[in-house]
């Protein structure tokens, strides 16, 4: 802030409490403010499931607006990195278990899946099998599998299943199959017990 700007900033201050023309009280509390922004957390909580921990990188990823931030969790290191490329909201998120493949979705017209690597925050793949908003997702306990729902054009419940077994290898993710659901499906996840079953 330039020192003009600064003491038209003071006497709008001013103005707004009331106070005369040159009262050194009320603009000595703009010159002295109470608290200094240090940094930006950015996560509302307003839906489930945006905030992830990465064993491999230890790092917590969250989602806040578009942007994905990953942010070290040792105190005092406080180091930021940003992935971006989604054009909308993130609404849902699914880690590996092993923190290295991230995936993440965003709401509206342009459903679109990003599938990250969790060490570089590069993005590996785009997949496109919804036309809109996304509800869920998950990545199988082996990651092999990611599955995920959203809306077809047609405004039905879609599931759709992705091999990923070898996006991290360089290689692009596989659609295995896609299953117009009769029910409203809020939540999808992998079983624990049984490999491959949903």
């Amino acid at each position: 802030i330039t020192p003009a700007t600064e003491d038209a900033h003071r006497d709008a201050l001013a103005a707004d409490f009331g106070a005369a023309d040159g009262d050194a009280e009320v603009k000595d509390l703009a010159r002295q403010p109470i608290m200094e922004l240090e940094r930006i957390h950015g996560f509302s909580g307003e839906q489930i499931g945006l905030m992830k921990w990465s064993k491999a990188t230890e790092e917590i990823f969250l989602a806040s607006g578009a942007t994905v931030v990953a942010m070290r969790s040792k105190t005092g290191e406080g180091q930021q990195r940003f992935l971006q490329g989604h054009t909308a909201h993130v609404c849902a998120m699914a880690m590996s278990n092993d923190g290295a493949l991230l995936a993440t979705a965003q709401e509206g017209h342009s459903a679109w899946i990003r599938l990250w690597d969790a060490h570089s925050g590069s993005c590996l793949n785009v997949l496109t099998a919804h036309d809109s908003n996304m509800t869920c997702m998950d990545i199988s306990a082996d990651g092999k599998y990611m599955g995920a729902v959203g809306l077809d054009a047609k405004g039905r419940q879609v599931i759709a299943l992705w091999d990923i077994s070898d996006v991290l290898r360089g290689q692009k993710a596989r659609l295995v199959t896609k299953q117009i659901s009769n029910y409203n499906i809020v939540c999808l996840k992998f079983s624990p017990f049984e490999e491959g079953k949903l």
